[in-house]
C-alpha cells in the first residue's frame, strides 16, 4: 500500500482482464466475513462498458452539487457548474478508468451447511433478511465493514502487480438515483465506488502532498 497515490487520469493502457480477476480472486479469498456470509456484490465495469462511464460521472456530479446545495435541471448545469467553479473534481477519473467497481449490500440466499444447521437450530442471521426490514437495514454496517476490508485487499494485490487504484465516496446512495435500465444490476444501495487502471496523472503531480496531509497519528491512534 505504500505505492498508493491517487489518479486524477488513468492511461489508455490496456489493463489485462486476468490480472483484475487475479486481483478479485486474492481479496475474496483473503477477507474474512462474519459468519461466512460476505454479505455484499463486487459489480465490475470493464473498459467494453463505456457508456455507463458518463452516466457514473454525472451521478457523482449531481452528488456533488447537491452537497453544495446546488441544483440541476440538466446535463448543461453540470458542465455550467463545472465552469463557473473553476475545477475538475477528483472523480472526473471515472471516465479514463478502464475498471470501475462498485459495492453494494447483498442479500444472502444461499446458505452453506453450518449456516443451515444453525438456522435450523434458531439462530437468525441479519445478512438473509430482504430490504425494507430492520434486520435488513442493521445488516448494511456490517456489509459496509466487509466491503472496506475486500477493497484494501483488492487495493494491495494489484498495487503488488503495477495496478493503481483509486477510491470514490461522492455519489448517490439512494436507489431511486440508480433507476435506469443500464443500471439494473444495482438492487442495493452503492457502499462505495474503486478504479483500478494504470495512472497517467496523479493528485501529487497537482497538489503539493505538503498541504494535503492526514490527521497527525496520535490524532487517531489511541494508544492506553
Amino acid at each position: 500500500m505504500k505505492n498508493y497515490s491517487y489518479v486524477l487520469e488513468f492511461s489508455n493502457k490496456t489493463v489485462s482482464k486476468d490480472l483484475i480477476v487475479k486481483a478479485l480472486k486474492y481479496a475474496w479469498q483473503y477477507t474474512p466475513s462474519k459468519n461466512n456470509f460476505m454479505n455484499y456484490s463486487v459489480h465490475v465495469i470493464g473498459p467494453e462498458n463505456k457508456n455507463l462511464r458518463q452516466s457514473l460521472y454525472y451521478k457523482c456530479l449531481e452528488q456533488q452539487m447537491k452537497a453544495n446545495n446546488q441544483k440541476a435541471a440538466n446535463l448543461d448545469d453540470y458542465d455550467k457548474y463545472l465552469h463557473d467553479k473553476n475545477q475538475i473534481p477528483n472523480f472526473k477519473n471515472i471516465l479514463s478508468a478502464p475498471y470501475i467497481i462498485i459495492y453494494t449490500q447483498r442479500v444472502c440466499k444461499s446458505l452453506n451447511r453450518l449456516q443451515e444447521l444453525n438456522v435450523k437450530n434458531g439462530m437468525v442471521f441479519e445478512q438473509t433478511y430482504e430490504k425494507g426490514t430492520r434486520k435488513y437495514d442493521s445488516a448494511n454496517k456490517n456489509s459496509r465493514v466487509e466491503v472496506g476490508m475486500f477493497s484494501a485487499n483488492f487495493s494491495s494485490k494489484c498495487l503488488k502487480l503495477g495496478i493503481d487504484i483509486s477510491y470514490i465516496a461522492c455519489m448517490p446512495t439512494e436507489l431511486e438515483a440508480w433507476q435506469e435500465p443500464e443500471w439494473n444490476f444495482i438492487s442495493h444501495r452503492p457502499i462505495i465506488i474503486q478504479l483500478a487502471g494504470y495512472g497517467e496523472v496523479y493528485k501529487k503531480d497537482v497538489i503539493n502532498p505538503v498541504i494535503d496531509l492526514k490527521p497527525n497519528f496520535d490524532e487517531v491512534v489511541n494508544i492506553l
